[in-house]
């Protein structure tokens, strides 16, 4: 299924929107970058790790019925640019 998710910082609230075809193996990935230092490739992973140890919760934002990626991320970007997180502008 195609999602779009956010993630939330319990600690300063601070958020980060994405998509992904496979929301299981999006988790596990986004765990292992703020565990690991050496995996990590984002800003909001780093941000997710310093700011409050990893406490975070992560919501289906939307979910899309097609395989289309485009799709995907038309709305992705429409939701940043609607929403504004600051995590995603770093």
């Amino acid at each position: 299924m195609n999602v779009g998710t956010k993630s939330l910082m319990l600690t300063c609230g601070e958020h980060y929107i994405e998509q992904t075809n496979n929301l299981n193996a999006r988790v596990r990935v986004n765990k292992q970058q703020i565990r690991d230092p050496s995996e990590r490739n984002t800003l909001c992973c780093e941000h997710f790790a310093n700011c409050g140890g990893g406490e975070l919760k992560i919501f289906s934002y939307f979910k899309m019925w097609n395989e289309i990626v485009i799709a995907r991320q038309t709305k992705e970007d429409y939701l940043i640019r609607l929403i504004n997180p600051q995590l995603n502008s770093k």
